[in-house]
């Protein structure tokens, strides 16, 4: 008999008609790793449950899009799925500890003057309840749109992660370096007779 990994959504307190919460993705990112994570919920039995159920899930996926979580879901049964074959996994409300950095932030997206970079916020472990975004060009949010004045420079992100029990600072991002020439008068170029030691 096949193993189940199952999370019960009514029993997490899941309200499928409000988005996605980002520390439910995380917290399904961290027990799905070693094999599917089965999610059950009431919803499953109605008309047209398990779409809604998909879709719910694919909308909170957005903010894991450079990540592979595999996800069932239980038989529309009128209750969750029982046995020795079954481990349920509870979702927790709060932590004691602040968040820990597991995965560093990466950024993706064009490198050209105009185009919109990406950060994700990295894997973490206890449960952040909030994600804040700092790019080295001074900017903040999730995304960032690419300046003329960033030509020729690289850009980073640093997230940081906060639950009830503190805030953690991850590591920079990987850098992106944009194309075209640095802007004049960003740095001085000296003649090869003067330059300076």
């Amino acid at each position: 008999m096949a193993e189940i990994t199952l999370l019960d959504l009514d029993a997490a307190g899941i309200d499928l008609d409000e988005p996605c919460p980002p520390d439910f993705m995380q917290f399904v990112y961290e027990n799905s790793q070693d094999g599917y994570l089965t999610l059950w919920s009431h919803v499953l039995s109605e008309p047209g449950g398990p779409a809604r159920i998909q879709k719910w899930f694919d909308e909170g996926l957005e903010e894991y899009r450079s990540r592979k979580v595999q996800i069932q879901m239980a038989p529309p049964t009128p209750n969750p799925p029982s046995g020795d074959n079954v481990t349920e996994v509870t979702y927790p409300e709060g932590s004691t500890e602040a968040p820990v950095n597991v995965d560093v932030p990466h950024v993706y997206g064009g490198s050209a003057v105009g185009d919109t970079l990406t950060c994700t916020m990295g894997n973490w472990q206890g449960v952040p309840t909030s994600y804040a975004y700092a790019w080295s060009t001074g900017a903040t949010g999730e995304t960032y749109v690419v300046q003329a004045s960033d030509a020729g420079t690289s850009i980073t992100c640093v997230v940081t992660a906060t639950n009830s029990a503190g805030s953690t600072e991850a590591p920079p991002s990987n850098a992106v370096l944009i194309s075209g020439a640095r802007a004049s008068g960003s740095r001085r170029e000296y003649p090869k007779e003067e330059r300076r030691e």
